[in-house]
């Protein structure tokens, strides 16, 4: 998570807790890319592919 880290955006300020921790975020981006199946069909332990493809599209937050 180390060299990730400096690639996320800053959290909110606006005192709101996020309601999924960044880890599981890139867990499941790290999940989809390694595995190949669609946004659709990640795990439900993981947080909901609608907020994954978010934080991953460039339209979204992005980690690079």
């Amino acid at each position: 998570m180390a060299l990730i880290e400096p690639l996320l955006p800053e959290p909110s300020t606006d005192g709101r807790r996020e309601k999924h921790p960044r880890r599981e975020i890139v867990n499941a981006i790290h999940y989809v890319v390694r595995s190949g199946c669609p946004w659709r069909y990640l795990p439900a332990d993981l947080p909901p592919w609608q907020t994954v493809y978010w934080y991953f599209t460039p339209g979204g937050r992005t980690l690079a």
